[in-house]
């Protein structure tokens, strides 16, 4: 009940109150990896990456499961804390040691390029990463993201723009891949392309309306010149 009221709460943008359940199940339950997991993104996404890591350290210790080996060594990744004892490298090496070497370590190693901003070197691993885990739907949308940042780095609209509809036609898209696609589209000139993403979103989001009229008007001036 508690890891369905957490997550109930998650998708009804209360932090505050899904913060609470998850800490009361772990509390009741500290081996359970889907509570922690939990905690630990949620904190993530809060950018208090911090009590993430101590969140999955303390996980670890009682539960040292592939999964929360994965998520701190990402989690370390995104504070640069790569090297040394302890650090992601273990983590990843542990992964590797557990046969995930052609999956979620291609993601991991990935990762690290990326958040150096290392934007051309990352391209490739990226790419890999994505075809090796194809079927995981919520890295592979992360992986669209970071693709689509590298290219935009390095100038390629195209790519960019790639990478960002196939995060846009993913499973449980984030609003803000939407967003960012028609915002791509707009300045690329693909006005069309542009007012279609962001229709939908705009009737959901008053605050879009905005930049939804003002796409318009570029299309009808477009049109009349």
């Amino acid at each position: 009940m508690l890891l369905t009221a957490a997550i109930a709460n998650e998708q009804q943008e209360d932090a505050a109150a899904a913060r609470h359940y998850w800490e009361k199940g772990l509390k009741l339950d500290p081996k359970n990896v889907a509570l922690s997991l939990g905690l630990a993104r949620l904190e993530a996404r809060e950018k208090h990456l911090d009590q993430a890591e101590a969140v999955l350290r303390q996980a670890f210790q009682v539960n040292p499961s592939l999964d929360l080996a994965f998520e701190l060594a990402d989690t370390l990744i995104l504070q640069d804390k790569v090297e040394g004892k302890d650090q992601a490298g273990d983590y990843i090496a542990q992964l590797r040691t557990a046969g995930c070497g052609d999956t979620y370590v291609r993601y991991l190693e990935a990762r690290i390029p990326f958040q150096r901003k290392q934007w051309a070197e990352a391209i490739r691993p990226i790419e890999m990463a994505r075809s090796a885990l194809a079927s995981d739907s919520r890295l592979t949308t992360q992986l669209n993201l970071m693709l689509a940042e590298c290219y935009g780095r390095v100038g390629c609209v195209e790519q960019r723009l790639g990478a960002l509809r196939q995060v846009a036609e993913g499973e449980g898209t984030p609003d803000v891949a939407r967003i960012e696609l028609a915002q791509a589209l707009g300045q690329s000139g693909k006005l069309h392309q542009a007012i279609a993403t962001l229709l939908p979103l705009a009737e959901r989001k008053p605050e879009l309306a905005l930049d939804l009229v003002r796409l318009l008007i570029q299309k009808t001036s477009r049109q009349l010149q």
